[in-house]
């Protein structure tokens, strides 16, 4: 690969944690409920801690100077979880996070990101011993969150991918 093309693709990595940066703590401004709001939290520094692997590899190629500015669709999926809820955008971005399930498995330099499909870890597994019950939900082990699912504080049996590792069987 070009130097020009790896360069686009650490631009296009770093925007894409970035995004998920802003999305999370944007639902956690928007959320009212403190668990769930700690998750989106948890959420978004793991976002936040991928974007400086690629901030990186930009300056090591060179380039300092790197500007954000949230994509159109970042921006409205913030604006539409004030105004109905981070439940209203949880199904469209825990889509979004299934389609990027194997986005760093053909970048050999993607190591530093977590991998998005091994098998269930154990803060996983702990959380469904738990019943995925909101009030258990905070025992997950710090920079860890069980995503979508238990910040939406379901109850029993729903598949539910998680960004940050791997699959994981929750309460619906």
């Amino acid at each position: 690969m070009t130097e020009s093309a790896e360069i686009g693709r650490y631009r296009t990595n770093l925007q894409d944690e970035l995004d998920g940066a802003a999305l999370y703590a944007a639902l956690a401004a928007a959320e009212a409920d403190p668990v769930r709001k700690d998750l989106f939290l948890q959420l978004s520094q793991a976002e936040a801690e991928h974007a400086k692997v690629w901030k990186g590899k930009l300056a090591a190629a060179g380039i300092q100077d790197v500007r954000y500015a949230p994509s159109l669709r970042t921006r409205l999926l913030a604006r539409l979880a004030r105004r109905f809820g981070p439940r209203f955008v949880l199904p469209a971005i825990a889509a979004a996070e299934f389609a990027d399930r194997n986005k760093y498995s053909g970048q050999a330099d993607a190591a530093a990101c977590p991998p998005r499909n091994k098998a269930m870890p154990p803060w996983c597994k702990r959380l469904r011993q738990a019943g995925g019950r909101k009030e258990r939900s905070a025992s997950i082990s710090p920079g860890r969150s069980a995503g979508t699912a238990a910040a939406r504080g379901t109850n029993c049996a729903r598949q539910c991918w998680v960004r940050t590792t791997a699959w994981c069987r929750i309460s619906a």
